[in-house]
């Protein structure tokens, strides 16, 4: 296995790697030196390496670099995809379905593909809570509208607010917010979230709806504790940091650090892997068939260009986070709108002049699936061939159309994930926007 490993790391060498990165290669050297040399270093990831179609890939290579330099299962060392971290053994699963069951999952791509073409089985009614997927999250918004939305017969959205996704309920169900309902926070540490209000007008919490609708169904004896008694139940466990843990204790102290000491956490320090072997596996011998068995590079599905697409629309769209919200989450409120006043589109100065853009202009972004109309700042900090737009923004913010149009629904069958940032658009000024 090390041969192969070696095999393949020996095409990647520092100038072929400026190529594919556009890093200069004295820059990868000697990080690569400082990497090695570290005695342990950490690598922290983020989500940003999972918006391309070949995010496993990726992922996959940053942990092999860390098992090659022995840096998994040490202080200081290993991979994480935002700080690492403990995890208390909570039985949140419990709770799930009637007898216990563990109910049938499917991921979002699986999800879409039951709703739009019935496999593995067909979906015609959604309930949706906890989230705004009609927004950001499901790309190649145009298509979710006319082929997703159009296969659901009955929709429910259950929301504090008329959001992107409620607008296309058949019933919207007022959600309590977390100030008017009970729940259980966990973490590196249990917190009792209390309620300290009653709901407004006919709010109920997530917890009160599903539990009627259990009633409403005939499965009512399945669900009929308290919230504070299946926060018990979650919190059973042979584990010795839950042994003395339980709802009246919560109530009591709000707060609870079960640890013995607040010693720095150590994944894998005892070198016990949720693998077939048990072991560390670079090779993946099920992915041969895709010709992936081993981490190697392959350029993006579509922002490459590779792509002969690129020709028409060579700008790569990216969508960060921003720096006022979580997402979608309350970008409706005005004291949001006042940090963020309306969503724009950064440029770098480079792209911005080869398209006779001014600042603060009006311009589109379109390709062949979509189209918006926004704000334009030049900004120095973007990478040429690239555009920044935030996500979260509700549609109606937007000049006119939206960019959760202009991503595709492409994703790897070795990975579960959309790639909202391997996109290719286009963008030209609106005339007289300046």
């Amino acid at each position: 296995m090390f041969n192969l490993v070696t095999e393949i790391a020996s095409e990647y060498t520092a100038a072929n790697t400026q190529k594919i990165t556009g890093i200069d290669a004295n820059v990868i050297k000697s990080l690569a030196r400082q990497y090695a040399e570290a005695k342990p270093a950490a690598i922290r990831i983020g989500f940003g390496v999972d918006r391309w179609y070949n995010a496993d890939l990726s992922a996959r290579a940053i942990a092999t670099l860390a098992c090659l330099c022995g840096y998994i299962g040490v202080p200081g060392g290993g991979i994480s995809l935002v700080s690492g971290g403990r995890s208390l053994p909570v039985k949140a699963a419990n709770f799930f379905a009637a007898n216990r069951k563990w109910p049938t999952f499917l991921s979002m791509m699986e999800a879409d593909d039951a709703v739009q073409n019935g496999k593995p089985y067909p979906i015609k009614m959604e309930c949706i809570s906890l989230g705004n997927p009609f927004n950001q999250v499901k790309p190649n918004r145009n298509k979710v509208l006319s082929n997703y939305i159009e296969n659901l017969d009955f929709i429910t959205v259950i929301d504090h607010f008329m959001t992107d996704t409620a607008k296309y309920a058949d019933l919207v169900l007022p959600a309590c917010t977390i100030f008017e309902r009970t729940d259980m926070v966990v973490g590196e540490f249990i917190q009792l979230q209390q309620r300290v209000v009653e709901p407004e007008g006919e709010a109920r919490s997530d917890f009160e709806i599903f539990k009627a609708l259990a009633n409403a169904y005939g499965v009512g004896e399945h669900f009929d504790k308290t919230e504070e008694e299946y926060i018990d139940e979650m919190l059973t466990s042979d584990s010795p940091l839950l042994k003395d843990v339980n709802a009246e204790r919560l109530i009591a102290e709000k707060v609870i650090y079960p640890w013995d000491s607040p010693e720095a956490y150590v994944g894998l320090k005892d070198r016990k892997f949720s693998t077939p072997s048990g072991r560390i596996e670079i090779y993946k011998a099920e992915f041969a068939e895709h010709g992936t068995e081993l981490p190697i590079y392959r350029e993006p599905i579509e922002a490459s260009p590779d792509n002969p697409l690129f020709e028409k629309y060579p700008l790569v769209l990216l969508s960060s986070h921003s720096r006022y919200r979580i997402h979608s989450t309350f970008a409706n409120l005005e004291n949001v709108k006042r940090r963020e006043p309306e969503p724009v589109v950064r440029i770098s100065p480079a792209d911005a002049q080869a398209r006779a853009i001014k600042d603060n202009s009006v311009v589109e972004l379109f390709n062949d699936r979509g189209h918006v109309k926004i704000k334009c700042c030049i900004d120095e900090t973007i990478r040429d061939g690239c555009v920044l737009v935030r996500e979260g923004h509700w549609i109606d913010q937007f000049i006119e159309g939206d960019p959760y149009s202009l991503t595709h629904d492409q994703y790897s069958p070795t990975t579960e994930n959309y790639a909202h940032y391997d996109v290719l658009i286009e963008m030209k000024k609106i005339p007289g926007s300046e």
